[in-house]
Parts: structure tokens; sequence; C-alpha cells
């Protein structure tokens, strides 16, 4: 998979609630093997999908958790 480019936002949302958007000052780096794992799986699982409300578990041993953890210590947000 070749990525252009990539940014990740933070959506704060609680249920019944009014989302606030937390935007990125920076791009993620395209090349790294991180990054591209974590978008190919995020496509996959969420490609087929209704778009519903969801909150994610903070488990290390899931793999969506593992992915991310990878990933995330490159995020800032403003």
């Amino acid at each position: 998979m070749e990525l252009k480019n990539i940014v990740l936002h933070k959506i704060i949302k609680k249920e019944n609630g009014k989302p606030t958007l937390n935007c990125s000052d920076h791009l993620l780096p395209t090349a790294n093997a991180d990054i591209i794992e974590f978008v190919e799986r995020f496509l996959n699982v969420y490609s087929n999908r209704s778009p519903t409300y969801g909150t994610f578990k903070e488990d290390k041993k899931l793999p969506f958790s593992k992915v991310f953890s990878g990933v995330s210590k490159w995020k800032r947000f403003s």
C-alpha cells in the first residue's frame, strides 16, 4: 500500500454529547511499517461496516490496541 499523506485527528464525544475535534498539526511518516499496518487493518475492519457509536478498550492485548500503541507515539494533538 502506498500512502501519500496521513494525519490523525481526535474526535472527543461522550455518548449523547456534542463532539469536539482536536486537530493534529502535522502529518505522520507514510513509509513507517507501523503506520502502513495500522491503515491496512483499519480499512479492512471498517470498510464493510455501517458507522455506529463505539468505544475502544485500552487493553494492550487486543489487536487494534497493539497496532495503535505503535502508531500513537507520533500523535501530537493541539
